[in-house]
């Protein structure tokens, strides 16, 4: 190929440095969402896409600068306009990602349901309307092709279809953007979060939309073609004006090159992972899950009852080898309950004045995916804890007693759920510090319920007076390490760890660390980082979030919002 320096050879060097350029910058942000929790797999696939998309532009530009070897006009004209082919199905793609982005960022409430029940399904349908699209739009351009190597199809008539393609696409485009805007014109954004991320999305699709269209409309009236510039490198008979080498730099730049770097920029980028910053704010994330039950306190305004309020029906079996107290079910107020019953040997007064100081900073805390309690019966040498009964029992007793198989749609409601209700006891700034399956209770639709929360004095009572401890299989390694059986302090990082340890035992059905006592959890799990063995079958997306939990650095261990999020975000999906 003969080389000139001419205005044609100067554009093309400059698009393939910037399209270099974009290509390393798009390979770190793919590389980046596959080692982090990604909101929607869409985005992944996007991502992708767009590194291939800009990949071929560099890659094209520096053949046909090259002096390697000759190149044709037929091989240079597929080389221009066959990644400009390909963006219209990139642009599809962010469309799908656009909805999705507005169904999660607004609230699904009681009130808005009505307004958006078809529109739930209509989402369904348009993923695999577009799907359908470009698929579609693959085939005819590998045919156009096909004919046009042929030779019974000219490079005119496929730059024009191309055009036709990049006006009509992107119309429809922007009617269904305007329609998602009425839908949702009603309904709140979840908070300022998800308000910022739908505006972000919103700015760049709008973008995308406009740019295309103005680029087809160029292309059809052959005022903006790459091929004509491309056609002047290779041919150095034929030359291009500089008015029309300007036009092209301008829409290249405007309808690629800008919308490359609209999505490549971190603060785009940033809506399809969840980072610690983001989730600060945020609250929990599956609104409707939560509306669906009230928020209980979990002690109640006036919680002291007599003992003979409480009628006694048998006692229940307890897997745990020193549990706190002994628990039965009996009857309170005309309703079956549990009664959990601890028996000191004397409770002097500064220590009955802790408890009762303790008891009353409870009544402020509040939650929908809690076990509230009832009643508190205090007596000389006993304190005895009223609370509602939950027939189905505890997760343990589910998935090592029951023998019953859990389908995979169950095991994401009950992380999930376990997930949203630590959100809400974070957000109180309470935790937990001994979360087990033990102490997870289940309604009759297998909705998890987190019991066994607070009195963190009086536990520390009961470990001085009959060994009662927070340790466990399912403990992190800081609590584990703790000298004392109470630790001092818990933590938000203790609960995300329990909370892994609880997603692989749902996902596995197998107790951890089974038969491992208090000394050999310390020394493996603490001193030497062992954690269970994670199954291949586990999804792919909870086995990040599992080995996130695991951390052995209590600090980067994800925020329980984070990752409520992200199951949300599944849980769409699906």
């Amino acid at each position: 190929m003969a080389k000139g320096q001419n205005p044609a050879e100067l554009v093309l060097i400059c698009f393939s440095i910037m399209y270099s350029g974009l290509s390393i910058l798009g390979i770190i942000r793919t590389l980046k969402m596959y080692k982090t929790i990604s909101i929607t797999k869409f985005a992944r696939f996007f991502y992708v896409f767009i590194c291939f998309e800009s990949f071929m532009r560099a890659i094209t530009f520096i053949i046909i600068l090259s002096d390697l070897s000759e190149i044709t006009y037929t091989a240079a004209f597929i080389l221009a306009t066959l990644p400009d082919a390909l963006f219209v199905h990139l642009y599809l793609i962010l469309l799908v990602i656009s909805m999705r982005i507005y169904y999660q960022a607004h609230i699904v409430s009681t009130l808005s349901q009505s307004l958006l029940e078809k529109t739930v399904t209509k989402k369904s349908r348009f993923v695999w309307t577009v799907l359908g699209i470009i698929t579609i739009l693959v085939l005819l351009q590998l045919i156009s092709y096909s004919i046009y190597l042929g030779g019974i199809m000219s490079s005119g008539q496929i730059s024009q279809e191309n055009a036709i393609v990049n006006i009509i696409v992107p119309s429809m485009g922007a009617v269904y953007i305007l329609y998602l805007d009425f839908v949702f014109s009603g309904v709140p954004t979840r908070n300022p979060f998800w308000k910022s991320n739908l505006h972000r999305i919103c700015t760049v699709s709008i973008f995308w939309t406009v740019s295309r269209i103005i680029k087809g409309i160029l292309d059809l009236i052959d005022q903006s073609s790459i091929v004509d510039v491309i056609n002047a490198v290779v041919d150095p008979k034929k030359s291009v004006t500089l008015l029309k080498s300007a036009l092209c730099i301008a829409v290249i730049i405007i309808a690629e090159l800008i919308c490359m770097f609209l999505v490549f920029d971190y603060g785009f980028f940033s809506i399809f992972i969840l980072s610690e910053s983001d989730s600060e704010n945020s609250t929990a994330p599956n609104e409707k899950t939560q509306a669906q039950r009230d928020k209980l306190s979990l002690v109640a305004t006036n919680p002291y009852i007599e003992e003979e309020d409480i009628k006694i029906i048998e006692q229940l079996k307890v897997t745990k080898k020193k549990p706190l107290g002994t628990i039965y079910k009996a009857e309170f107020n005309h309703s079956e309950v549990f009664y959990r019953i601890m028996s000191f040997s004397r409770l002097s007064s500064y220590v009955t004045e802790d408890i009762t100081k303790e008891i009353d900073s409870y009544k402020s805390l509040s939650a929908s995916g809690i076990e509230p309690v009832l009643g508190i019966v205090f007596k000389a040498s006993t304190v005895g804890l009223v609370y509602p009964y939950f027939p189905q029992g505890s997760l343990f007793k589910l998935l090592h007693e029951s023998n019953v198989t859990l389908n995979l749609s169950q095991k994401i409601m009950m992380i999930q759920g376990i997930a949203e209700d630590l959100v809400e006891i974070h957000a109180e700034k309470r935790c937990h510090g001994h979360l087990t399956s033990h102490n997870i209770l289940l309604d009759q639709k297998l909705y998890p319920f987190i019991s066994d929360l607070g009195f963190h004095k009086m536990k520390k009572y009961a470990g001085v007076m009959y060994e009662y401890s927070y340790k466990s299989s399912w403990s992190s390694p800081e609590v584990l390490k703790e000298k004392k059986l109470i630790p001092s302090t818990i933590s938000p990082s203790d609960d995300s760890y329990s909370f892994g340890m609880i997603c692989w035992e749902i996902f596995t059905q197998k107790i951890p660390f089974e038969g491992f006592n208090k000394i050999q959890l310390a020394e493996n799990v603490s001193k030497n980082g062992f954690r269970p063995l994670i199954p291949e079958e586990m999804p792919e997306d909870i086995i990040k979030i599992v080995k996130s939990c695991w951390n052995e650095d209590p600090s980067k261990r994800p925020d329980m919002s984070l990752i409520a999020m992200g199951l949300s975000m599944r849980d769409s999906e699906i």
